[in-house]
């Protein structure tokens, strides 16, 4: 995965960066605060999936992009989360052990990060959560407004 340089959080269970934009230019710049060397293969993946999508005529590779690297810095900006992340698949690599539990577990971190990114809101929502931080919230507060939002929506 990454390689959290430069940037130490102020607590153990504080995230190293705020969750930035899904943007290319955000999460590149996420990219290069908290992975520095995964860098050139976002550049990489983002030139492709621009060309995918010209391509092709659809905007199906730059969302598959904007996800993959979403959740890669959902991850990469929680140090623990990260390393225990790389673990369990070291020891899914290594195939000494039932990976069953790794597995689960590997699934329950990127469902974390998911969650965190607001990815499954932003494409199900009417209001998405860019439109809280253009009124000056942070995109974690966002997700946290949208969330509310949704449940009050589904209860009503």
């Amino acid at each position: 995965m990454g390689d959290n340089v430069g940037v130490q959080p102020s607590d153990a269970y504080d995230p190293l960066i705020p969750m930035p934009e899904l943007t290319p230019d955000a999460l590149r710049a996420a990219v290069s605060r908290i992975a520095p060397g995964k860098v050139p293969a976002l550049t990489r993946h983002l030139f492709e999936a621009t060309a995918n999508a010209l391509q092709i005529r659809s905007l199906a590779p730059l969302r598959a992009f904007i996800h993959s690297w979403a959740v890669f810095v959902a991850i990469e900006r929680h140090p623990a989360r990260a390393a225990r992340l790389r673990a369990l698949e070291h020891l899914v690599d290594a195939g000494h052990e039932d990976p069953t539990g790794a597995i689960a577990e590997i699934h329950e971190i990127r469902q974390r990060a998911v969650a965190e990114t607001c990815l499954t809101l932003r494409e199900h929502r009417t209001t998405p959560p860019t439109e809280y931080v253009t009124i000056g919230l942070s995109a974690d507060v966002a997700c946290d407004v949208a969330r509310q939002f949704e449940r009050e929506i589904s209860t009503n």
